[in-house]
């Protein structure tokens, strides 16, 4: 296999990781709405670590758990900013006049 088709074959994978990303954040804005509705707060960190334990146990790949790790507290925390961005959003419609 030649380094353009890895590549290609990259390609391929990352359209399915931002299509599954895009998915996860159309349920994340989901959540901050019932959230901003309830008066909950945006970060639940007794979830995050539910997260991040099953990503360790669930990891059968070659990826290690900690980088694992890391690229799901990346996305958690792009998940809290979405919330926190679309309740002042709200906050902001409200106000307008």
């Amino acid at each position: 296999m030649t380094l353009e088709d890895c590549r290609k074959k990259i390609d391929v994978v990352d359209r399915e990781i931002m299509t599954l990303l895009n998915q996860r954040a159309e349920i994340v804005r989901e959540i901050g709405q019932i959230k901003a509705k309830a008066g909950l707060p945006i970060t639940d960190w007794n979830r995050e670590i539910e997260i991040l334990r099953w990503v360790a146990q669930e990891n059968e790949g070659i990826m290690n758990d900690e980088a694992a790790a890391r690229i799901f507290r990346r996305i958690l925390q792009e998940s809290r900013q979405m919330q926190i961005e679309l309740i002042e959003d709200q906050k902001l419609e409200g106000e307008a006049c």
